[in-house]
């Protein structure tokens, strides 16, 4: 099925590189307006499980993103799919 999209805009988890905890976060948005902390600077993760469609079987799957700032790294079951850096920038991986 050429051209379908799967919308990953709501709810995921964010947690800082040193916390063991996950909490909420609105995306699209920053982790800056969901944990109120704009004076810490680090790495942070978010995560989402994601369900493929069926009818996405035997295509190519790309992960589109709006915008990230500044430098991201993108798993997939563990696996390092892509990497961007940029202020702000869109940017896709299969």
């Amino acid at each position: 099925m050429q051209g379908a999209e799967v919308s990953l805009d709501g709810l995921w988890e964010f947690r800082r590189d040193n916390e063991s905890t996950w909490q909420r976060i609105v995306v699209p948005g920053s982790w800056e307006h969901a944990i109120l902390d704009v004076t810490w600077s680090g790495i942070g993760w978010y995560r989402q499980r994601v369900q493929v469609p069926p009818s996405f079987s035997g295509n190519a799957v790309w992960l589109v993103f709006g915008a990230v700032s500044y430098h991201c790294r993108v798993f997939v079951d563990d696996v390092e799919v892509g990497q961007h850096t940029g202020m702000g920038d869109s940017f896709a991986c299969d």
